[in-house]
């Protein structure tokens, strides 16, 4: 299952299933994260006719970590990676940190990224409009809007538009 593609010098382990559209699935920073935290979902997504591909970022899994590692870097390794597998434009899903990186290709590379979608990077939303936001601890009585949730509710979210 696992694969491995030289992306400018630096051996990249990846795991793939499915032909069709290429997804490429992102994963976190966290502590032993790979592409193995893809695993479950590699074979549902295929099965709706999608090329699904899970890359170890540099410096995770069994991929190599080059010096200095840097966010313009695994910019750059995400589309070494798709250029290595000739893929012209794909689906991307970054999660947690990858969904800062998923944003940033999706932004400065459009004509590569067919969708953008982000799961569990709540930093880089911005506020919605009409959700008062009170910071820990409140504010003078009287003064501000009322405590509302601290993020959208179901419906706000399932009412939001992808962009």
């Amino acid at each position: 299952m696992d694969k491995f593609v030289d992306v400018h010098g630096v051996r990249t382990r990846y795991r793939e299933q499915g032909h069709g559209t290429a997804t490429v699935l992102l994963h976190g920073a966290s502590l032993g994260s790979s592409a193995e935290v893809w695993d479950s979902l590699l074979g549902p997504l295929a099965s709706h006719g999608l090329r699904v591909l899970a890359p170890d970022l540099p410096g995770y899994g069994l991929t190599d970590l080059p010096s200095p590692l840097t966010p313009g870097y695994q910019q750059a390794h995400v589309l070494g990676f798709l250029d290595a597998l000739r893929i012209g434009k794909a689906n991307l899903v970054g999660h947690s940190m990858a969904g800062g990186l998923c944003v940033r290709l999706a932004s400065a590379h459009a004509e590569r990224v067919s969708r953008a979608v982000v799961i569990g990077t709540g930093s880089l939303l911005p506020p919605l409009a009409g959700v008062a936001v009170v910071p820990e601890g409140g504010a003078d009585q009287g003064t501000s809007p009322p405590r509302s949730r601290r993020g959208p509710t179901w419906s706000q979210m399932y009412s939001m538009r992808a962009v």
